[in-house]
């Protein structure tokens, strides 16, 4: 009883101090920053020995102890205070109304000495909460109200256990469906209404029938009141356990989330330690519990893969692994164009100058694929990375019909990436020429069919031949270089060997059938004309025919139709291979001439002294065709020059005027011999019959 007065005279006296600041606060000017400083005092005074120096997790867990209060809040102090003194100790008040400011200072004077006290043990909580007459946990409660807020901790807009909803309202939700109860749904119910006990029996239950309830069932006469509440409404679903409001997602509370959620994308490859100690920093100034180690790994795990990957600047495995490919829908006869190296080392036959250091090399394959018939049409290897000339090389070939060659001709599409190889003027000229439409895709998904051939080739066909290095750096064959065999050729030669006695003959899984017999079902095209293709092939090299042959970097081709134009410059156009090419094609002024063969090929040995001398007699011929029509164009020009007859000349001399008298004797011209005037006659009468044939045949010839 005595303390009981104490307290009303600390509260009356702390009531008329309080009125007495405010009056004097009107007069001379009091805010609310008087209230903020005291409070930051009061946090300073809490901190103690630890603003000294820098943190200690012992230290601050033996102060948490001693104040009561949790070791993140006073990390938050701490820091607060280290970065910009007293004042980050300074709390965010609003002003309090009257009846706030009454409430307050009851509720301070309720705890005395205790609430600002550096030390608090267990026994003072115990004493206190004995002379009050208050449970030690609701004197707890206010206790840690008051050292965690402050002053106005204590007033009722301040209550950090409002925000929850109060537990009253809940009987008014509606129980969940009979369906959706589960075993242990059921057991609940029944252990609920085994603890109602008596009391369903009762039409009208006390007070007291709920404490002696209570009292037998070993459990507080609220939850009984509660269970019993729930069971008139809704009968025996009502004592069903209640869901929870977050289940299916996280706790109401949500800031975690965003924060664990915000550190891990705004690092690059931040890893889930970084992301525990920068929410626990960011926590700890909030006043918020530190998060724990299991809830921040498992926020970042279900961040979407393909958000990571753009926050980390992975690209390559964006586009490979999450990017949105929608399949375009192919129409007509398709071409797909790609290359990609190939997984096997072979030989590197090139001349010492260009040849790797350990005489080995990965080729490159550059495939022509046809999207719907998934047929391979065309490839092309090379020792170096695809230019634009093994593109339209491997082109060429593809839009080629032959007796060897039965499927390819001109497509309605051509599907490339952004190669700049693959986007050459070579290729535009001949697809607007043809009117194919070149057609550039964004994304290897756009194109799957080449793309899928590639990894069928390491699975099915690289893997199982001697050198092979594997798909990756954690795949690869310790032992490639030393098993490596085989030349570029002989890696052609397995390939198309593949292509043909096993690819081309497998039913495919989506189509039904072969890829040739889908061909020669459902893909029609037209063959293009050869030499218009010569276009795609390198660009043509300055050569000189000397006696039938031509020399293209430093191999010889022969040709009986050079024969003719032996002396004089003419272009070849060599196809892109990795060796040096057994054909070269052959053209002048624009024109083609013919297909020369090296000499020291196997093509050469179809080359015999028949038509050695049939090239020779053509060469003869020619020249003496030329020298013919040397002599008539010079017969014609000449007769044009010479007077037609004889007589005409006898006339003109005598048409001659006599020479004047002068009185000196003029010897007469002596007479021309009979010799010296045949040998004109028999030269004029000569060139006047070539000129008279001449123009005969050429009145032939107009008429």
């Amino acid at each position: 009883m005595i303390r009981m007065l104490l307290c009303l005279v600390i509260w009356s006296i702390l009531r008329l101090q309080l009125v007495s600041v405010l009056q004097s606060g009107e007069d001379q000017g009091y805010d609310i920053e008087t209230a903020h400083l005291a409070e930051a005092r009061r946090r300073l005074r809490m901190l103690g020995d630890l603003v000294e120096g820098e943190y200690d997790y012992r230290k601050f867990r033996d102060r948490s102890r001693q104040t009561l209060l949790p070791m993140p809040l006073l990390k938050v102090w701490h820091e607060a205070y280290l970065a910009t003194g007293l004042g980050g100790l300074q709390p965010d008040w609003q002003p309090l109304d009257e009846t706030s400011y009454s409430k307050v200072l009851q509720r301070r004077a309720w705890l005395g000495e205790l609430a600002d006290a550096d030390v608090i043990s267990e026994q003072d909580i115990e004493s206190l909460a004995s002379d009050l007459n208050w449970r030690e946990a609701r004197l707890r409660d206010w206790l840690l109200r008051y050292r965690r807020g402050g002053l106005f901790g204590l007033a009722p807009e301040n209550n950090p256990e409002s925000v929850h909803g109060s537990r009253r309202n809940r009987t008014d939700t509606a129980p969940r469906m009979p369906g959706s109860l589960s075993e242990k749904d059921l057991e609940e119910i029944e252990r609920r209404t085994l603890r109602l006990g008596w009391l369903l029996n009762k039409l009208h239950v006390t007070d007291n029938d709920v404490k002696q309830r209570a009292q037998e069932a070993g459990c507080s006469p609220r939850t009984l009141w509660y269970d019993l509440r729930r069971h008139r409404t809704y009968g025996s679903l009502g004592l069903v356990r209640d869901e929870r409001a977050d289940k299916g997602g996280r706790h109401a509370d949500d800031w975690y989330t965003n924060i664990i959620m915000a550190c891990r994308l705004t690092k690059k490859d931040a890893t889930v330690n970084w992301v525990y100690d920068e929410v626990c920093v960011r926590a700890r100034r909030r006043g918020k519990p530190e998060p724990s180690l299991w809830r921040v790994r498992n926020v970042c795990e279900e961040i979407n893969g393909y958000v990571k990957a753009i926050a980390d600047g992975r690209e390559d495995e964006y586009r490979n692994r999450f990017r949105f490919a929608g399949r375009l829908k192919l129409n007509g006869v398709v071409y797909e164009i790609d290359h990609t190296p190939v997984d096997v080392l072979v030989k590197d036959l090139r001349s010492q100058k260009i040849r790797t250091k350990s005489g080995l090399t990965r080729p490159w394959l550059t495939t022509v694929v046809e999207g719907n018939s998934r047929l391979i049409v065309a490839a092309v290897f090379s020792y170096d990375r695809p230019d634009r000339f093994v593109v339209a090389e491997a082109i060429r070939r593809a839009l080629i019909v032959s007796d060897t060659h039965a499927y390819g001709g001109i497509p309605s599409e051509i599907w490339i990436d952004h190669g700049e190889e693959l986007k050459s003027r070579h290729v535009t000229a001949i697809c607007w020429a043809l009117g194919i439409k070149l057609h550039p895709t964004y994304c290897p998904e756009h194109k799957p069919h080449v793309e899928r051939f590639f990894g069928t080739l390491n699975t099915r066909l690289w893997s199982n031949l001697n050198g092979y290095t594997g798909s990756s750096v954690n795949e690869r064959n310790p032992t490639a270089e030393r098993d490596a065999d085989l030349t570029i050729a002989q890696l052609e030669e397995k390939f198309w060997e593949f292509v043909n006695d096993r690819y081309h003959k497998e039913i495919h899984s989506e189509l039904g059938v072969s890829p040739p017999v889908f061909w020669n079902e459902n893909c029609f095209t037209e063959a293009a004309d050869v030499r218009q293709l010569d276009i795609l092939m390198m660009e043509p090299i300055p050569a000189k025919v000397t006696k039938g042959r031509i020399s293209v970097n430093g191999r010889l081709y022969f040709h009986p139709d050079l024969s003719t134009h032996v002396g004089t410059y003419v272009k070849a156009r060599r196809p892109t291979h990795y060796g040096h090419p057994d054909t070269v094609e052959v053209y002048k002024g624009g024109d083609w001439l013919c297909t020369a063969i090296a000499l020291d090929s196997e093509l050469a040995d179809t080359i015999t002294g028949a038509h050695v001398g049939a090239a020779q007699r053509a060469q003869r011929q020619t020249a003496r065709d030329q020298i013919a029509q040397a002599k008539e164009t010079l017969a014609a020009e000449d007769l044009q020059q010479t007077p037609a007859s004889q007589e005409d000349v006898s006339r003109s001399a005598e048409r001659k005027p006599e020479v004047p008298i002068t009185g000196k004797t003029t010897s007469a011209t002596p007479p021309k011999s009979s010799t010296s005037s045949d040998t004109p006659n028999k030269g004029s009468s000569f060139l006047r019959s070539l000129g008279r044939q001449a123009k005969n045949r050429q009145e032939g010839k107009d008429q």
